[in-house]
C-alpha cells in the first residue's frame, strides 16, 4: 500500500513535469514569448537550451519519518528499518527509470538539501494529517516544524562516524 502511494506521488510528478516541458516549449517557440531568446537555433543549428535533453529532478524528503510512520522507528533505530529505507528508495529509482522510459524524460532522484520543503511540507502535514506530528520533527505547533531532508538520518540520531 505504500509503495502505491510512493508511486502515485511519482506518476504525478512526471505528470508535472510534461506539463512544464510542453508550456516551456511553447514559450521557446513563440516569436514574441518570453522564453524565445534562449529556445531559438544558435549558429550551430541546435537551440541554446533544449528540452528534451534536459534533466528532470525528482527530490526525496523525508525518508526517516516515512520508515518511522510504517514501523515507529527511525532509520538509525533498526537494520531492518534502514533496509526498508533502502527498499523505499531502491523502488523509487527503479520507478524513474521505468517512467523515463515510457515517457522519453531523463528523470533522476535527486537527494540536494531541501530545508524549505522539508519545513513547508510538514507544516501543511500537520494541518492536514494530524497524526503527522508523531513523526514531524522540531515543535508540532507548525512554525519550526520538518521533516528530515532527502534520505538522511535525524539530525539527532547518535551515529558513531568512526
Amino acid at each position: 500500500m505504500f509503495l502505491e502511494k510512493i508511486d502515485q506521488a511519482l506518476r504525478l510528478a512526471v505528470k508535472a513535469h510534461l506539463q512544464k516541458k510542453k508550456f516551456l516549449k511553447m514559450m521557446m517557440e513563440n516569436s514574441n514569448g518570453p522564453l524565445w531568446q534562449i529556445g531559438k537555433k544558435a549558429q550551430d543549428g541546435r537551440p541554446y537550451v533544449n528540452l528534451d535533453e534536459g534533466t528532470y529532478l525528482i527530490g526525496l524528503i523525508g525518508l526517516n519519518e516515512a520508515v518511522q510512520h510504517i514501523t515507529g522507528k527511525q532509520l538509525h533505530e533498526s537494520e531492518d528499518v534502514f533496509k526498508l529505507g533502502l527498499k523505499i528508495v531502491s523502488f523509487m529509482s527503479l520507478k524513474c527509470r521505468e517512467y523515463g522510459e515510457e515517457f522519453n524524460l531523463k528523470l533522476s532522484l535527486e537527494e540536494s538539501p531541501a530545508e524549505s520543503a522539508a519545513g513547508r511540507l510538514a507544516k501543511i502535514d500537520l494541518q492536514e494529517f494530524p497524526d503527522s506530528k508523531k513523526v514531524i520533527k522540531g515543535n508540532s505547533n507548525g512554525e519550526e516544524s520538518y521533516y528530515t531532508n532527502s534520505i538522511h538520518f535525524a539530525a539527532a540520531a547518535p551515529i558513531d562516524l568512526i
